[in-house]
């Protein structure tokens, strides 16, 4: 019981690791981008209640 249950942690950890090790996904590389620009998202969006409403 105890070497099939290290068996099965080793393999879940193995997929993490894995997944942790892949490409980045695009939102993230889009986020980076704008991060290493210096824009905000209230640069994008504006601020919350600047005109009295919902952009």
């Amino acid at each position: 019981m105890i070497a099939w249950a290290a068996a099965l942690m080793l393999a879940v950890l193995g997929a993490v690791q894995a997944h942790h090790m892949g490409p980045p996904s695009e939102q993230a590389v889009a986020a980076a981008e704008l991060r290493d620009l210096g824009i905000a998202a209230e640069d994008l969006c504006g601020t919350f209640g600047a005109d009295g409403g919902f952009h």
